[in-house]
């Protein structure tokens, strides 16, 4: 690409064709297997993406949609560093290349010490890579990146073989948004960030809600909901003292309760994931599991969801770009 006039890759890249690859610039990997890389994108941008595999037969790449993020999520880093722009469709597509590329050589690499020590390789390892779950979860609104998710997403889930089924695309919600994703019929999981169970606490946490506000965002779920006929998720950040009582998860009952004949649901808990500067708590086991008994007393499908990574900063709310040195270098066994 390199022999084409600097206009025409300039022209490409605006129409979403690949002229480049995005640089690997470190790449840490946490005791639970987890893999985070920082990308240098063309314009010198940075982002990250994550590697989650999971007990050997799935394969989950963490990806990023924009450099940055405009929702100022007071408990998460990438919401604290603001926007930059939005990833172009083969920025995305490149994440998940990286997140396949780097399972292949660890397994090639794993294989080759079994055979060499006279090993056979165990039948539930990943063949070549191969990806089986897609999040939206990295840095960036998705809702706020249609333009460039929408035409990623039908190419990875068309050529590259992944099942839409396989996808989740995390919002915090953005106005209309909804309404088009319900019309693009795609048989994906949404997962609406949710992290208060009343208007005001979920604006001083999620400062964007204070423009579309809950109330609004759940009838548009219903709306979804009713449309698609896809169980929703909503996700719910627990931070210490702040969001993580019983009289909290009493509240998200009764709000949730309202729309129980207009939509299927799911809960999320998710403890807070540390970040540097952020004055949180995560919640107690005892507070978690308080809040576990209200919501199932209510019959409401709950998780508690253990996010992988932290030991590479790559869990859920930790990606912000910062580059830090290699912590093990990522083709050892």
């Amino acid at each position: 690409m390199t022999a084409l006039p600097s206009s025409l890759r300039d022209a490409l890249v605006l129409r979403g064709y690949v002229t480049g690859r995005s640089r690997v610039v470190t790449a840490s990997r946490a005791p639970d297997g987890a893999t985070k890389l920082l990308l240098e994108l063309m314009d010198g941008q940075r982002i990250e993406c994550v590697s989650i595999p999971s007990r050997g037969k799935h394969l989950t790449a963490c990806v990023s949609c924009q450099v940055g993020c405009a929702m100022a999520c007071v408990f998460c880093a990438t919401g604290r560093a603001g926007l930059a722009r939005s990833l172009l469709p083969f920025e995305i597509l490149d994440q998940v290349l990286h997140v396949r590329w780097l399972e292949e050589e660890k397994k090639g690499t794993r294989q080759a010490k079994r055979r060499s020590a006279g090993q056979k390789p165990p039948s539930t390892t990943l063949p070549k890579g191969k990806i089986t779950h897609l999040v939206f979860m990295g840095q960036g609104e998705p809702a706020a990146a249609l333009p460039s998710v929408l035409p990623a997403l039908r190419r990875i889930c068309g050529p590259w073989g992944l099942s839409m089924r396989g996808v989740t695309l995390s919002t915090v919600g953005v106005r209309g948004t909804l309404a088009r994703l319900a019309r693009e019929n795609l048989a994906l999981t949404l997962a609406v960030s949710l992290h208060a169970p009343s208007q005001a606490l979920r604006a001083a946490l999620v400062p964007s809600a204070r423009a579309y506000p809950l109330g609004e965002l759940l009838e548009d779920c219903a709306a979804y909901f009713l449309q698609t006929g896809r169980r929703i998720s909503f996700e719910y950040v627990l931070l210490g003292g702040r969001n993580d009582q019983e009289a909290h998860a009493e509240q998200l009952v009764a709000l949730l309760g309202r729309y129980r004949d207009r939509m299927r649901v799911h809960v999320n808990l998710i403890p807070w994931n540390a970040v540097e500067g952020a004055a949180f708590e995560s919640s107690s086991e005892q507070a978690v599991q308080a809040f576990v008994a209200v919501l199932e007393n209510a019959r409401i499908p709950v998780t508690v969801r253990r996010s992988k990574g932290r030991g590479a900063q790559a869990a859920c709310g930790q990606l912000k770009n910062a580059g830090k040195a290699l912590v093990k270098d990522l083709l050892e066994g």
